[in-house]
């Protein structure tokens, strides 16, 4: 009896945590999206996200990813600042690139962020590349720090 109340509990979690992860509406909650149902057909296809100038911190899921999500994130004023990603659901499977230095960023993993050089004087593009084997979803989280 236990362990069916256990696996009981267990589903109930997954299904609320899922539930939190897609229906998040918090504007550094980033999903994006193509401009076309289904998912693209070329590998090379590329999504341009500007991140809000108020996210400090936030969330990245990509659900059937494919192809390039190009991240923004404005400068508010010349501080100097690292973005950092960290594995959060399958964000392994994804290659990070500072732009336009193509600088490889990672490894990516849950237990510690792998983060950008100091940036301090302009915007930065970060490229997400998807992997070329079919996933049904990613998720990384990101903060500036």
């Amino acid at each position: 009896m236990l362990f069916k109340q256990s696996i009981i509990l267990a589903m109930c979690v997954l299904m609320v945590s899922g539930g939190l992860i897609l229906f998040d509406e918090s504007p550094c909650f980033i999903r994006p999206e193509y401009a076309l149902p289904g998912i693209p057909k070329d590998p090379n296809n590329i999504l341009n996200v500007t991140v809000p100038v108020e996210c400090r911190e936030g969330r990245i899921s990509w659900h059937y990813p494919r192809g390039h999500l190009i991240l923004s994130f404005p400068i508010i004023k010349k501080v100097q600042k690292n973005i950092c990603f960290k594995d959060s659901l399958a964000g392994s499977y994804f290659t990070i690139t500072e732009l336009p230095s193509n600088t490889t960023i990672g490894p990516i993993n849950h237990n510690y962020p792998s983060c950008t050089d100091v940036i301090t004087d302009k915007d930065t593009r970060i490229k997400i590349s998807a992997s070329e084997y079919n996933v049904y979803f990613g998720q990384l989280l990101y903060s500036l720090q």
